[in-house]
């Protein structure tokens, strides 16, 4: 058994199920938004200082910025 199936093994319940589609949705979503002018990408990027403001949902939202 190879140190990558021990960790699996290990790790398993703190796994995210479809973790991939949930981040592909994210994108095309936060993509379409932004394509249409509804939601700037400026209000999801992760910003250190507005963070520490208050603005907490950037913490999340910003693994959904289109690349």
């Amino acid at each position: 058994m190879n140190m990558l199936d021990k960790l699996e093994k290990k790790f398993y319940k703190f796994s995210i199920p479809h973790i991939t589609i949930i981040l592909i949705f994210g994108q095309i979503t936060f993509f379409s938004l932004n394509y249409l002018k509804v939601l700037p990408l400026e209000n999801v990027v992760l910003i250190g200082n507005k963070v520490l403001a208050g603005e907490f949902w950037r913490l999340i939202t910003f693994l959904f910025i289109p690349i």
